[in-house]
């Protein structure tokens, strides 16, 4: 299954980035424990469970990393290249992709990509029942 659309209805709360990989302007996450509600319009009506997927950002123009600190201070990521390891929040607003979480279990990253679009290919799901 891939998913392409409607990206305020899928859920990455506390899902694991286990991967990060760019090729031109394609930026591709490996990921696992996301969620796909039924309300989705490609969830066939079930709420999902993704073990295992891949996303992928389309057309990738720019990409932003911050630490916030305690003190309320912003600063850039030290690792940009892996700015975060688990998802706390995710939205899609006016063309950008902002990731919010933790990396190392230590919080607070952002994760600001912009992008044209984006696509969830599914490896392994299961169905939630009700």
């Amino acid at each position: 299954m891939k998913i392409d659309s409607e990206f305020e209805n899928l859920s990455f709360h506390d899902a694991s980035i286990d991967l990060v990989e760019r090729s031109q302007d394609r930026l591709s996450l490996m990921i696992s424990g996301a969620f796909i509600g039924a309300k989705h319009c490609q969830s066939q009506g079930q709420d999902w469970h993704v073990a295992r997927g891949i996303m992928r950002f389309i057309a990738v123009s720019s990409e932003t990393a911050v630490t916030c600190l305690h003190t309320s201070e912003v600063i850039e990521n030290t690792t940009p290249e892996f700015p975060l390891d688990e998802i706390m929040h995710a939205t899609f607003e006016n063309g950008i992709f902002q990731i919010n979480g933790l990396k190392d279990t230590v919080p607070w990253h952002e994760w600001a990509i912009e992008a044209e679009g984006f696509e969830l290919v599914i490896l392994e799901s299961s169905k939630i029942s009700s």
